[in-house]
């Protein structure tokens, strides 16, 4: 969003289907890596440490894997 306003910001007498192209779509690639890198440590890493299963993430962290019913560690 702050790449897109900044956009239009800078070229306010653009239109806003103009504003994307060739020259300014490498403004978006730090937003793109760090996405891609968000969904890749959620996917390889936020596992139960016993079985593997992944662990929810939409929802307040459980105490016990949902799979094994161990507890993950989380809290003290």
């Amino acid at each position: 969003i702050l790449c897109a306003l900044l956009l239009a910001a800078t070229h306010p007498n653009t239109p806003a289907n103009a504003l994307v192209n060739r020259r300014t779509i490498w403004l978006f690639a730090p937003s793109i890596l760090l996405a891609i890198a968000g969904v890749y440590v959620s996917l390889r890493y936020w596992r139960c440490p016993y079985c593997g299963w992944p662990l929810e993430t939409k929802f307040p962290i459980a105490r016990d894997c949902p799979r094994c019913r161990r507890d993950i560690g989380l809290y003290d």
